[in-house]
């Protein structure tokens, strides 16, 4: 599948959905859902196959959603060289105290009850260490999260590692539409995420790389210029070369799963499952296969996750003038599940940035992009 970098020419804006009002303060996802770049991606290949002439997208609504779109991913792009770094969520295995701590699962102390689902442990740190949870890199680098996958050390998480993408804040007025002038007093703000170089106070100017989305579809795109989330800010759609997606699991890791008695997956983008937190794919005995690897037998025995996340969105394809789509909950990105192998092997290349969400159009959509890892210390 080629592989795109989008390349943001000013701050993006990706509303949440909460209300919005003259006097308000703009808001902005984190990061983009799977289905912005989605629909974005199969928009520029309808205007480019289209030839120029207009094009009827409920006409064309079954061919374009048969496009499959994975990501976005977070890219780092050094201004000297112009290479690349793909970025990953921070997994919720991993707490930043003192220094950087692992979550593992682990039997409850005798004595004690908890009100998680039947089967599942708890997580726990693995040392006694005690304290808040600190602020840190919100995107890890691809080796930190090759090692963290492995079980090892991930290393220093800086420059590899990124910071949560900066908000940047605008405010605005209202416009009398009689006058086309400035209506005094109707003042709002919008808010966008900013991915260019920043001031690096540290070394007394600026940063030495910006930030782009890293994306790849099933088919081939020109580059070209395209409109991304609200307002319609300008992206640059760049083609790249393949290797550019790290679509290929490390050789190391490849082995260690192989005799690996439990499986962690990672979600690299969030998840969409029927039954909220818990994928449909595992039934009540939280057993199950995972849709890309049908010989693999797994059973749930934990969960990490942070708080859902909401997608909803304007149905364009629905008769009239359209509708406003279900809310539905996402398991964010970063969301690690430990699971045990009951039968079958583990083959990477069936699971490694393949999307575990349970409807084959949420998976198209790249809904549950995840990361396979190994868990030996199975209780």
């Amino acid at each position: 599948m080629p592989c795109y970098l989008l390349e943001p020419q000013s701050p993006l804006v990706f509303r949440s959905g909460k209300p919005f009002a003259t006097g308000a303060e703009g808001d902005t996802l984190p990061f983009p859902l799977p289905s912005t770049l989605a629909g974005a991606l199969r928009t520029a290949y309808a205007e480019a196959t289209a030839q120029g002439a207009p094009v009827d997208y409920r006409a064309r609504q079954s061919e374009l959603l048969a496009v499959t779109v994975q990501g976005p991913l977070l890219a780092r792009r050094s201004l000297a060289q112009g290479s690349i770094e793909r970025l990953f969520s921070k997994p919720a295995d991993a707490v930043y105290l003192n220094t950087l701590r692992r979550l593992k699962p682990g039997a409850l102390p005798s004595g004690a009850v908890c009100d998680l689902p039947s089967g599942l442990l708890p997580v726990f740190l693995e040392t006694d260490d005690r304290g808040k949870p600190q602020p840190g890199p919100a995107f890890w680098g691809e080796t930190a999260m090759q090692n963290w996958l492995q079980d090892q050390d991930p290393g220093p998480l800086e420059p590899g590692g990124s910071a949560s993408l900066p908000v940047d804040l605008r405010t605005h007025v209202g416009l009398n539409p009689a006058t086309l002038a400035a209506d005094a007093g109707r003042l709002f703000q919008s808010a966008g995420l900013d991915s260019g170089p920043l001031r690096n106070a540290t070394a007394r100017g600026w940063a030495d790389h910006s930030h782009a989305l890293l994306a790849r579809i099933s088919v081939n795109l020109p580059a070209t210029w395209r409109r991304l989330g609200g307002d319609g800010r300008l992206v640059r759609v760049e083609p790249l070369a393949d290797i550019a997606w790290p679509d290929d699991c490390p050789s190391s890791l490849k082995t260690a799963l192989k005799s690996a008695k439990g499986l962690r997956l990672i979600l690299a983008t969030p998840a969409l499952f029927t039954g909220g937190w818990k994928p449909g794919w595992l039934d009540e005995r939280l057993e199950g296969t995972p849709p890309t690897a049908p010989s693999l037998h797994l059973r749930l025995r934990a969960v990490a996750l942070d708080r859902w996340q909401a997608v909803s969105g304007w149905d364009l394809a629905a008769d009239g003038p359209g509708k406003p789509r279900a809310v539905r909950r996402l398991v964010p990105a970063g969301a690690v599940y430990w699971f045990e192998i009951l039968g079958g092997a583990v083959h990477a290349p069936d699971l490694w940035l393949h999307a575990v969400s349970d409807q084959e159009q949420d998976r198209r959509d790249g809904f549950g992009l995840a990361l396979p890892g190994i868990w030996n210390d199975i209780q």
